[in-house]
């Protein structure tokens, strides 16, 4: 394993941390076309094709940034991206979900009226 000057080690892991983001926009997609009442082969074909995706962005990011070296720290940062993304994404879906609930009660309260 060759040795990285620390500030290139640095920039890979912050670009870890992006192909991690990538990552979690990967598996938000596939569980959204996958739908909420899926039955157990959809799923079983969700995570099979999300792992795929993930394995291929994996081996792909460390082919081109780190000579095809696996490092720890870029494993870190991938799953770092991955938990950054989901705590965005929880949130706006949070949000949304609040914003339309409110929306309803304001049209049955119209309503009623």
């Amino acid at each position: 394993m060759g040795w990285l000057p620390h500030a290139v080690s640095f920039a890979v892991f912050l670009k870890s941390i992006g192909a991690g983001v990538l990552i979690g926009a990967v598996f938000a997609c596939i569980m959204l076309l996958r739908g909420p009442n899926a039955g157990r082969a959809a799923a079983a074909a969700a995570d099979i094709l999300f792992f795929l995706s993930a394995a291929v962005l994996t081996f792909v990011f460390f082919l081109s940034f780190s000579f095809g070296q696996p490092r720890l720290f870029l494993l870190a940062g991938e799953g770092i991206g991955a938990l950054l993304f989901y705590a965005v994404y929880a949130s706006l879906r949070r949000s949304v979900r609040a914003a339309a609930g409110k929306k309803k009660e304001n049209r049955k309260r119209f309503r009623q009226k």
